[in-house]
This record gives structure tokens, sequence and C-alpha cells, in this order.
């Protein structure tokens, strides 16, 4: 992937044209900032103060991507491109170095959504979650199976350091109604189901340190 230069202001981008339009929206770990992707760039935003920090203008035809996580306040982005073929890979993205740390691939059906923290990376599926740990995306440390998931439900606790001592993850079972949560500290990741609902699990939240979940609805 190659990214342009920073656009200076929106005049990059024709507001006239009708495929322009917003594919996502997401918080980075601690709220302080969130990403905005469309079909012709990304964007990042800074709370408080709000600001824009970033824009990175895309290729034009290139479709934009579907799903842009950013890692707390750093140049590191998880990014999943829009269009069929793009779902099916996750890419790592140091902005800072202006190149792609690596890309995960032979992911069969499309990525739900994406959850990143200083230790783990959690792919989300139709019906897996895959986590790997950030230092080493060869292959997963664990595969969750889920209910049909196409909302992409997950949650990663943004605590677990770089070594790997800690971190929670949350998502849906494979009964319906059921969250699953994993202690992913562990030499083997601890597994909890909650019976939360009679039907389907509509959405999750989870606080910074993995301490307390809201009842999901």
């Amino acid at each position: 992937m190659a990214h342009a230069a920073v656009a200076a202001d929106s005049s990059a981008v024709d507001a006239d044209d009708t495929s322009f339009r917003p594919l996502s929206v997401s918080w980075n770990q601690d709220s302080s900032c969130f990403t905005a992707s469309t079909t012709a760039d990304f964007r990042v935003f800074n709370c408080a103060p709000f600001h824009e920090r970033l824009r990175r203008v895309l290729p034009r035809g290139g479709g934009g991507y579907a799903i842009v996580e950013m890692l707390f306040r750093t140049s590191i982005f998880a990014l999943v491109a829009a269009g069929e073929a793009g779902r099916h890979r996750v890419e790592l993205w140091d902005d800072n170095k202006n190149r792609r740390i690596c890309d995960i691939t032979g992911i069969r059906s499309a990525v739900r959504a994406v959850r990143v923290s200083m230790a783990y990376l959690a792919v989300v599926l139709d019906r897996t979650v895959r986590v790997y740990e950030l230092g080493d995306l060869a292959r997963p440390l664990w595969k969750i199976l889920t209910a049909l998931n196409p909302r992409g439900l997950c949650c990663l606790s943004c605590h677990a350091d770089s070594s790997g001592s800690g971190g929670v993850l949350a998502c849906p079972g494979t009964a319906r109604g059921q969250v699953r949560v994993e202690d992913l500290g562990k030499d083997q990741a601890a597994t909890r189901l909650i019976a939360a609902h009679s039907s389907e699990v509509a959405c999750m939240a989870m606080t910074a340190d993995g301490a307390v979940w809201p009842p999901p609805a």
C-alpha cells in the first residue's frame, strides 16, 4: 500500500463526487483520538482540543478502508480494505515510517472488526475470533469460536502490556445470547461463559482494564 501525502485541506476530495462516502468511525483505546475512513481517505482527529491530526488521501478508485484501528496515539494502524477481496486481509501499517509492517492473509471469511492493544491483535470473523500476539503475527495464539457475528462484536482490554502479561477479551459465545470472556494473561486462555440474554447479543462494551463488562444489549 502506498499512501499519498497528507492533504492540507478537504479540497483534495471532490464533495460533489457521488462515489465519496463514509465507511467507518473508530475510537482509539483511551478515546483521546478517533479515526474516520471514507472511500477517498482516512483521517485521525484529536478529541481535546478537537482538531484533525492526520489525513491520508488514497489513490483514486482504490475504494478506501472498511476498518481503520489506531494503536493508542502511535503511528501504528490496523487496516482492512473495502471491497470483497480486501475484506480477507489485515494490514499492519507504520505511518511514520511509511511502510507495511506485515499482512495477515489466508482469511477465508470477511473480516468484521479488528481490535488491538499493546500486547494483542484480535481479528473478528463471522464465526471466529483470531487472537495474535502483536509481536508475532505469523499465526494466531487462539482461535475462539462464536455464534454468527456479522456486527463484529468484540472487546479487548487495552491495559495489557507488551510482554503479554495481561489482557481480557469478550465476544459472543456459541450459544444464542451468550458472552464469552477470555483471560489472555494465562498460559492458556481461561474462559468464562455468561448467559447474558435470551435473544442475540447486539452490542457489548468493556472497561479499559477489562474488570467490568456492562450488560450487553
